[in-house]
């Protein structure tokens, strides 16, 4: 702590400040060491003044071993400890940063404490906080905080100021501790600053020990420990936590507790010593709580009490110090304890502490009724009255202060006493009388109290057993006097002369009171899969031991029969009264107080975590690859370049040795002159070889059967009849239009028939019927409407917004406007209770019986009792709705969760958005009833539009309002598809004006040279033939009876487009570069130049053709069918482009030379020669970019940037999203969108939509499971629904087969169904799984228990119905059986249980919950045979990315397999439990999606290397380059998809497979002419390649395309912009720079060496023949020669 320099300075500091000397300067703000002035001569010179100021010891230490600071204390001791406090120093003074925990972490500072002057407004702050500093009366005080520390000290003490501000002494002293720590100015001689974090500011404490005197401690706990709070002791509420009522050191350590909110972690060490170490425990002068100046009120110290609760005025406060409250036990021991729990010792009454006002009624008196009394006996007993409650009227007992009555075991009612409260029964002998102070009616009425909670933790018998005791001991225990004070009484009305209990105390063990609500606070309720505890707490979610007991014993719950005032105590004996601690069990252990108990079981594994054997692990997902610290696809794909990059110039340098060391490869014209070859493979590809001059020639048809238009000529002979057979024939196809089905199902268009998802999808349908269609309302708060104030339960409570009573009345007159909604259908008009879902009853006239789910159904959806104050409905247990199901507050209120949603802390008081939820019956087969739900849907959707714009709640911002419906998505996608059919047509007509414009050559600026040398004719003829080929293609498939989707209609149009316009420029600038010869006819002419381009088309044409047919393997139907038909398209295409086309070409060369204009062909020119040359494309690449691209610096440069390219995008293609944002299926200006803009900042969720009945809507009919703004994030509180199914075959006919089910009951299996899902829900960050699920088995099981639910006939075992149960003798069904059904008797009164109404007698009826959860078997008398098919209800979390919906339909699957293969363990069965939600048929694809993309490209990209390879002759070579330079522009578009936001889903797999076709055009072209060229190296033939193809592919397909993707930009729809704007855009780009930059380059370093066809042979093949040579001839008809080598290629566009 201090340094030799340090301890020098402390001296000489205050040795100047004492002695009146030349002062040093003091120690900054931040506690600065003052500047070494003082050396060890100073010291030994001015000994004896010194030593006045700090003692001899010290200084004797210091010069005994300067730095030595122990030695220093050690000296000091011998003048004793009180010097010590002058000379400390501070460890911290100011703030530098965040702490752990995210609080102000102060700087560790050592240095001298600073002056704060009395003109500094922060000191009259700290005087006030922290006086005892300034006892010295001096005009300034020296601290170690700053003025920062200071104001956050005056915030800190705001809390405990408020509760413990009722005890004076407890509150000064809580302050001193606080101030001795953050302020004190000898902070080192107690504190020492162990851990501390770098901070730009400094050094912020992060952990500290604090040496404290054990006593002081000790004092200043005792002050406070009594002090009363708002529902109990101040400490532990201060604490939230009852372990800082055990001890001193427990409180203490909690306060020092980084997870409880301390700013930094203190570690405290408690001594008696003066000295520990080098320090001196802080000690300071402690107020007693009784003390005369810092008196606090008995209620808050026991030593402040005297006589009646009197104050010790005047008393020595030592007298009764340690009196009062003595500190808890361990809680653990205090509950498990054996004693009996009257076993207390007696003190003082205090004074009446009433938690409630008098009766309503004005007939109680406040009277003496009860004294302390040293006899037991009893307080109550027998009935004096009737209080009306909501489950009935409960009766009111008789004040009675009289021995406790014997029962004796011959009446029936003892048998209910034994079985209801057993520990009465402990000491008796079996049949021995019992003597309690209840009458025979008021057990009758205890039972029937406990019915209630019996059913929400009969489940879990150690907690319902340990609850139900001090229920029991309040109504009959013998003893009552020595727990129990009645306080208020009346005058009886069924009994004059008597009083009725009006009010009671009840003294309460802490230890009881926490002990049971440790054992229950786990505790589910079936039906809804929440804690059971808020149930019987008023619902409320945060609920506290005391809350709970406080809601038990308040009158305005509307059960308990008078006002009870539980007294908590941590004493074993308070005012003369013996606080109830009867003997409690922990939740993991089986209650049994004695043998009467039939058997004895533990909680189940689902409400007790620590009954679980072993709780199952759930692995955090995996993160980000990472290598060395960095992201390891960088690191991998950066060695994958510098390997590539080695590899280049490896080869280059290699090369270029071969050559200088004479061992040059064999070229082109290397071999034997004179060699003829003709191989299968140049047949196939298209090629003459010519032999040896001098040599016979043949024809050139004989080896090239497309090349046949040479000497047949018959399409452009006779064009007229090739247009009309294709016309017929392309008429007959397109007539199957009329058989086509459009598919709009989505889940027939992205789930396959034979996909899990869709059988399971089938399965439930089919069982338990479709989901229901949902209309929902969500109404947020307007910003103006602010948090309030609310009494509930004598306590005020902040209600959030969505409470407003303006707010609540607009709500409920916007859900009774809705409720009386009509729609035309035909003649009839269609309500809202004619379509919607009815649970309990049916009765299409009253819509009263529909299952609306709002906050309004807590008022019954009656306007006039909404008009009574609210928390009379809000918080009692009668949540039932207007058609008799539960109201779950998580259903009807939004906005209270924080931001660790469901699993957080929250409190649904804090809502901020209510929900509506009109649930509306769907059908499986029921078309006209699903068109009646639709007609009325669309009349709600339209008075919503209207009430939106229109309401004046609205405008004042009153509120916020988003609406939807089921048929919201479909409305919305089909205005979609018209809104954009403006933008999609102008991108065609775009592309077909280009076509049309640049087909013809312009040579001159005269209009009728323009006119005859245009080819708009032939360009739109073009365009038609592209239209009829998809309209062939489409009509086949109607005629095979393939389904088409809106995919086909959109997407293959663009493609054959694609393919369609570039094969005819390639076919066009062909003829129009040729040289026709005199002697040839223009059909010949036609003929030849279509030959020599046919093989070409032809090449690429059945490429992409295999190429999409192959595709048609993939398992998800709507890419199948975009396969095969782009696939026939594509075929036919390409017949009527050598057909049709070459007709429409021979037309217009006839045209032409009549010199007749185009378009208007029926009026002549002028004459004008035929002049074929070349266009301004062709020169540009001859001339200018050729030439440049493949210059002898450019092309390594070319090479090395495509591979880095290459090998960034594979490190960002991993890393694309999977998945389908929502907002891309319904228009911008959608009214599911209002607030979109919100939701995607926010990157809020996609699906969030819930139903607390046995089903929800799906709210969808596609994909995009969650479309409803930001709304469904910000104010719903849980996610979609999911179910785990039980297929038919399970039985439940013995114990071991209902507990591998069952959860919520005793001795269920900790790995049964149930139990596995709760599991799962624990760790619902990982699993999504938000909640346990609903159990109908469980809450069976308790029905059959409870007696106010399942009654039996007693003769003949038929069912009671609740009606009849009571009035004709029934008995219980559990007589029926021992433990549990088994065999049949499990089936016998299922379907009752099923059928039973809830009501509040009995919660656990079945009807609203399960009535269709549960499929019976029957047999032909239809009597039940066996269960069948069931499922068991839970939910999701808030699921907000595609990522959480298909991570959530992977962690279902694995939860699924895992119950599975339990239920199947060690027998032979074939169980099966699997999940199922809404959205899992439509995300199940994105499981796969990554295999998916890979094998669909990858057999795209094996049926294009097949086909090329054939094609070109069995050239491997060729077809490699092709296939790697398609595989390098998919990666290149997939790092575009990860740059430009474009998700990977089914419509991007279509897109990148269309994507593999385009590529074939930019490539093959290319690549074929590269292998055909004769020039003389790869350089040259790769120029060749590029100027006679190049401008061909830019003109054709990237120019052409490129004008109409742009207009795509502006369409309405999400989707066009993104998957067909962007990616389209992507795939034109990235295509065109590959095959138009990259191919020519690498072909000029890797292409083939020699021509086609050569074999080392000395002669290859001219592309183009001049017919104008004569030597070319060759019996009448023109063949390709050879050229030589050296021989000057004669230019293809000479004139002839």
């Amino acid at each position: 702590m201090f340094s030799c320099s340090d301890l020098r300075g402390v001296v000489a500091y205050r040795f100047h400040l004492d002695l009146g000397n030349a002062p040093i300067p003091a120690p900054d703000m931040r506690g600065e060491p003052v500047n070494q002035l003082w050396d060890t001569e100073i010291m030994e010179e001015h000994e004896l003044a010194i030593g006045l100021t700090l003692g001899k010891g010290y200084v004797k230490g210091n010069r005994e071993g300067c730095g030595n600071h122990a030695k220093a204390r050690d000296g000091l001791k011998e003048l004793g400890s009180g010097q010590l406090q002058d000379v400390g120093e501070c460890v911290m003074t100011g703030f530098c940063g965040k702490g752990p925990n995210g609080g102000l972490a102060p700087c560790a500072n050592e240095g001298f404490p600073h002056p704060l002057s009395s003109k500094h407004e922060a000191y009259s702050l700290l005087k006030d906080l922290c006086p005892s500093f300034y006892e010295s009366g001096a005009e300034e005080v020296e601290v170690c905080c700053s003025v920062d520390q200071i104001s956050a000290l005056q915030l800190s003490l705001a809390l405990p100021q408020q509760y413990l501000g009722n005890c004076p002494a407890c509150l000064k002293n809580y302050q001193e501790l606080l101030c001795q720590l953050h302020c004190s100015p000898s902070q080192s001689l107690f504190l020492h600053v162990k851990e501390t974090r770098i901070h730009e500011k400094g050094d912020a404490v992060q952990a500290m020990d604090f040496y404290i005197d054990d006593e002081t401690l000790q004092k200043v706990y005792d002050s406070c420990r009594g002090v009363k709070g708002q529902s109990g002791f101040a400490l532990a509420e201060l604490c939230d936590s009852q372990e800082c009522l055990i001890s001193a050191h427990q409180w203490a350590q909690h306060l020092g507790n980084l997870q409880k909110g301390s700013p930094f972690q203190i570690h405290f060490t408690f001594t008696n010593e003066t000295f520990i170490e080098e320090f001196e425990p802080l000690q300071f002068s402690v107020h007693p709580c009784g003390k005369d100046a810092m008196a606090c009120k008995c209620d808050d110290c026991p030593a402040a009490c005297e006589g009646d609760g009197e104050l010790l005025l005047g008393k020595d406060p030592d007298q009764h110090e340690g009196e009062g409250i003595p500190a808890v036990k361990n809680p653990e021991s205090v509950r498990t304890a054996p004693q009996h729990p009257m076993a207390i010792s007696k003190g003082q009454e205090p004074e009446n502490k009433s938690h409630s006002e008098a009766r309503a009624d004005g007939g109680i008196a406040e009277t003496e009724v009860q004294k302390a009394d040293d006899n037991p006996h009893c307080v109550i007993h027998d009935r004096c009255g009737v209080h009306g409650g909501i489950v009935g009227p409960s009766p009111i007992p008789c004040v009675y202060n009289g021995p406790p009555v014997p029962i004796p075991s011959s009446k029936p009612i003892y048998k209910t006493l034994l079985e209801t409260c057993p520990e009465f029964f402990q000491d008796l002998n079996d049949g021995e009388d019992v003597t309690v102070c209840c009458h025979e009616n008021q057990i009758t009425a205890m039972v029937d109290s406990l019915s209630l909670p019996k059913q929400f933790l009969a489940g879990c018998p150690s907690c319902y057993r340990s609850f139900m005791q001090h229920i029991c001991y309040i109504s009959c225990s013998p003893i009552q006097s020595t727990f129990m004070k009645v306080t208020k009484a009346f005058p009886s009305d069924e009994k004059p002369g008597q009083m009725a209990v009006g009010e009671m105390d009840y003294y309460i063990s802490e230890a009881y009171v926490y002990g049971t609500y440790d054992t229950c606070k786990n505790v589910r309720y079936g039906q809804t899969g929440d804690l059971a505890l808020p149930f019987l707490c008023g619902f409320n979610q945060d609920c506290t031991p005391h809350d709970m007991f406080n809601y038990l014993g308040n009158i305005s719950n509307g059960q308990a029969p008078f006002q009870i005032n539980y007294l908590y105590q941590t004493a074993d004996e308070v005012n003369g009264f013996k606080p109830m601690n009867a003997t409690i069990a922990k939740c993991s252990e089986a209650f049994t107080p004695n043998s009467t108990d039939a058997v004895g079981f533990p909680c189940s594994c689902a409400d007790c975590p620590d009954a679980c054997p072993q709780k199952p692990s759930y692995p955090l997902p995996p993160g980000d690859l990472e290598i060395i610290g960095i992201d390891g696809y960088i690191v991998i794909f950066s060695l994958v370049f510098l390997f590539l990059v080695g590899i280049f110039i490896g080869s280059q340098l290699f090369i270029w040795f071969c050559r200088n060391s004479g061992k040059e490869h064999m070229g082109v014209y290397g071999a034997r002159a004179g060699e003829i070859s003709h191989t299968i493979g140049s047949r196939l590809a298209g090629i003459t070889h010519s032999l040896e001059a001098g040599l016979q020639h043949q024809e050139a048809e004989e080896y090239a059967p497309l090349q046949g238009f040479n000497g047949k000529q018959m399409c452009a002979t006779y064009p007229i009849l090739t247009l009309v057979a294709c016309l017929v024939l392309v008429t007959i196809l397109s007539c199957g239009i009329l058989l086509l089905r459009i598919t709009l199902d989505p889940v027939e268009l992205w789930a396959a028939p034979d996909s899990r998802s869709r059988l399971e999808k089938d399965y439930f349908d089919k069982t338990f019927g479709p989901f229901f269609r949902a209309e929902q309302v969500i109404i947020k708060a307007g910003r103006n409407v602010p948090y309030f104030e609310y009494e509930v339960d004598n306590q005020n409570k902040t209600f959030g917004p969505a409470f407003n009573a303006s707010l609540m009345r607009e709500v409920f007159k916007l859900q009774l406007e809705i409720m009386k909604l009509e729609a035309d259908y035909k003649d009839d008009k269609v309500t809202l209770s004619q379509i919607c879902y009815q649970p309990v009853r049916s009765d299409p006239n009253d819509v009263t019986l529909c299952a609306i789910q709002s906050i309004l159904q807590f008022w019954k959806n009656n306007e006039t009792t909404f008009n009574v104050d609210f928390d009379i409905a809000l918080f009692n247990d009668d949540c039932r709705a207007a058609y008799e199901g539960p109201v779950d507050p998580y259903v009807v209120l939004g906005g209270f969760l924080g931001p660790y949603g469901i699993a957080g802390d929250h409190d649904v008081r804090n809502a901020s958005a209510l929900l509506l939820s009109f649930i509306v019956v769907n059908h499986y087969n029921n078309l006209e009833a699903i068109e009646k739900a639709k007609a009325w849907e669309k009349v709600y959707i339209d008075f919503m539009k209207e009430y939106v714009s229109t309401s004046k709640a609205v405008k004042d911002q009153l509120i916020e309002v988003a609406f939807s419906s089921e048929r919201s998505i479909q409305d919305e996608l089909e205005r979609t598809s018209k809104g954009d059919i403006p933008t999609v047509a102008a991108s065609y007509i775009i592309m077909f004006a280009y076509i049309a414009i640049t087909l013809g050559q312009i040579r001159d600026l005269n209009p009728k040279h323009m006119l005859m040398d245009s080819k708009i004719t032939l360009g739109l003829g073009g365009v038609l033939i592209v239209l009829f080929s998809v309209s062939a293609s489409v009509g086949f498939y109607g005629y095979i009876g393939v389904p088409a989707t809106l995919i086909v209609i959109e997407v293959i149009p663009f493609l054959v487009l694609a393919v369609g316009v570039d094969n005819i420029f390639i076919m066009v600038q062909s003829f129009q570069r040729a040289t026709k010869n005199e002697q040839e006819d223009p059909n010949q002419f036609l003929g030849r130049v279509i030959g020599e381009v046919a093989p070409s088309i032809l090449l690429s044409a059945l490429s992409e053709a295999c190429c999409f047919f192959l595709g048609a393997l993939s398992d998800m139907p709507a890419v199948k069918a975009f396969a095969l038909y782009a696939g026939m398209a594509l075929l036919v295409d390409f017949l009527l482009q050598v057909t049709a086309f070459v007709a429409l070409c021979s037309l217009d060369n006839r045209r032409h030379k009549d010199h007749r204009y185009d378009v208007l062909c029926c009026v002549r020119g002028p004459k004008k020669e035929r002049s074929n040359g070349h266009g301004i494309l062709y020169i540009l690449f001859k001339e200018l970019y050729a030439p440049a691209l493949l210059s002898k610096f450019v092309r390594p440069v070319i090479m090395i940037l495509f591979m880095f390219f290459m090998c960034l995008s594979l490190m960002v293609v991993p890393k694309i999203e999977i998945g389908l944002a929502e907002e891309y299926g319904v228009p911008e200006d959608s009214y599911v969108l209002k607030y979109f803009q919100v939701w995607k900042q926010s990157l809020l969720n996609e699906c969030s939509c819930m139903n607390h009945l046995n089903k929800l809507s799906s709210l969808f009919i596609i994909q995009f499971c969650g479309y409803f703004l930001q709304f469904l994030k910000l104010y719903l509180s849980v996610g979609v629904p999911t179910y785990f199914v039980l297929r038919d075959g399970y039985k439940f006919t013995s114990i071991p087969e209902q507990n591998k089910i069952c959860g919520n009951v005793a001795g269920c299996s900790p790995v049964s169904l149930v139990s596995q899902v709760d599991s799962a829900s624990l760790n619902s960050s990982i699993t999504y799984i938000a909640k346990a699920p609903m159990t109908w088995i469980d809450d069976y099981l308790k029905w059959l228990e409870t007696s106010n639910c399942c009654k039996m006939d007693p003769e003949t075992h038929d069912y009671c119905s609740q009606e009849d149960a009571f009035r004709n003798g029934c008995i219980d069904c559990n007589e029926l059986y021992d433990f549990r059904p088994v065999n049949d008797t499990i089936y016998k009164f299922v379907e009752n249980f099923l059928e039973d109404v809830p009501t509040t007698d009995c919660i656990v009826a079945g009807h609203a919950a399960y009535a269709s959860a549960v499929k019976l078997n029957r047999n032909s008398q239809g009597k039940v045979t066996d269960i069948g098919a069931t499922y068991f209800m839970t939910y999701h979390t808030i699921l907000k990315t595609s990522h959480d919906f298909y991570t959530a339909l992977e962690w279902s699957r694995e939860i699924s397999a895992n119950i599975t293969k339990t239920l199947n363990e060690g027998q032979n069965t074939n169980y099966e439990v699997f999940p199922y939600s809404v959205f899992y048929v439509f995300y199940e694809q994105y499981l796969t999606m990554w295999p998916d993309v890979l094998r669909s490209l990858g057999i795209s990209l094996i049926a294009i290397f097949v086909v090329t390879f054939v094609l070109l002759g069995l050239d491997l070579h060729s077809a490699i380059m092709i296939v790697i330079t398609i595989v390098m522009i998919l990666i290149n578009i997939g790092a575009v998809m990860y740059l430009w936001n474009i998700t990977l889903n089914a419509v991007a797999l279509v897109n990148l497979v269309m994507a593999v076709g385009i590529s074939v055009e930019f490539c093959s072209h290319i690549v074929r002419d590269f292998a055909l060229s004769t020039q003389g190296d790869r350089v040259e033939r790769a120029r060749d390649a590029l100027t006679h193809m190049g401008s061909s592919v830019l003109s054709g397909i990237t120019l052409t395309k490129f004008g109409g993707i742009i207009v795509l930009a502006f369409a309405k729809s999400k989707i066009f912009q993104v998957f067909y704007f962007r990616m389209y855009l992507s795939i034109v780009l990235v295509g065109a720079a590959h095959g138009l930059i990259f191919l020519p380059v690498f072909l000029s370093y890797y292409g083939r060496g020699s021509p086609l066809g050569s074999i080392g042979q000395t002669s290859s093949t001219q592309r183009i023949i001049n017919p104008a040579d004569s030597t070319n001839k060759l019996n009448g008809e023109y063949v390709e020669v050879r050229t030589l080598p050296g021989q000057e290629r004669r230019e293809e566009d000479e004139e002839s």
